[in-house]
């Protein structure tokens, strides 16, 4: 029985790729009857500001059979935990998807603006912002639960040095990519009744800033010196027996032959 259950949790890696790479077949078909030059790049305004190929868009086919192969990799490698199995599992795939998902879309939509200052007529806002915060709620809600480990979370010295400061930098970091998350939908929603223009990037920049570049880091400072002045506490409150006479022991060697 848990021979053939765990034949079927491996299968699926294989499933995934499989399923990645016709889809990367079928993006490859579309974008060949796309015209040679559509839009590539947009402003905040989702107004088309440069022409290019449109294989500039195959990335979002590319990448999809690489995070399942890297599924693959990881879920056959004997140092990865069994703990931290299920939420890579579910985070590459909610990360090949999202990547499909925005290629098709941009298929759909930059095939029909071949013009520059050409406006698009669908909520972009919430179609493409949207996941990308329902991103960053999945993954902050499974990454508590990451076991320590060198592939998958936050790795800083002091996250990898110690279980403790690893499972409370990413408690802290788990429900400030969740803040994030929600507060990406909420902006792309404001922005899209209300027709503003910048508060759902704004509000990506600068989440992306702090949650990859200064808030790790701060958060895994500050619990290691949490976990040195709790480890002091105890050791303070519950001495080591016979350290003074362990002590004088060492100070002097020859005190027993006196």
């Amino acid at each position: 029985m848990n021979a053939r259950t765990n034949g079927e949790k491996g299968a699926y890696p294989f499933v995934l790729l499989m399923l990645t790479l016709l889809n990367m077949a079928a993006g490859m078909v579309f974008i060949s009857l796309l015209p040679d030059r559509v839009a590539v790049h947009f402003n905040a305004a989702f107004e088309a500001d440069r022409l290019g190929s449109p294989w500039q868009y195959f990335f979002f086919f590319l990448f999809p059979p690489l995070a399942a192969a890297g599924l693959i990799f990881e879920s056959r490698r004997r140092g990865q935990k069994a703990k931290n199995r299920k939420p890579l599992r579910i985070m590459l795939t909610f990360i090949a998807v999202l990547l499909a998902y925005i290629g098709w879309l941009m298929i759909g939509w930059c095939g029909r603006t071949p013009e520059l200052g050409q406006k698009a007529e669908a909520p972009l806002y919430i179609l493409v912002c949207v996941p990308l915060g329902l991103m960053f709620v999945v993954f902050g809600n499974y990454l508590p639960v990451v076991k320590r480990n060198g592939t998958l979370g936050i790795k800083t010295p002091a996250t990898l040095a110690s279980d403790y400061v690893w499972a409370q930098t990413h408690r802290v970091m788990g429900k400030v990519w969740m803040g994030i998350g929600g507060g990406e939908i909420l902006c792309a929603i404001i922005d899209t009744f209300a027709g503003t223009q910048f508060l759902s990037f704004a509000w990506l920049m600068s989440g992306v800033f702090s949650s990859f570049a200064a808030v790790p880091f701060v958060t895994a400072r500050f619990k290691k010196r949490e976990e040195e002045f709790f480890a002091a506490s105890r050791e303070a409150e519950n001495p080591a027996p016979y350290t003074d006479k362990n002590k004088t022991n060492q100070e002097c060697p020859h005190s027993k032959r006196k």
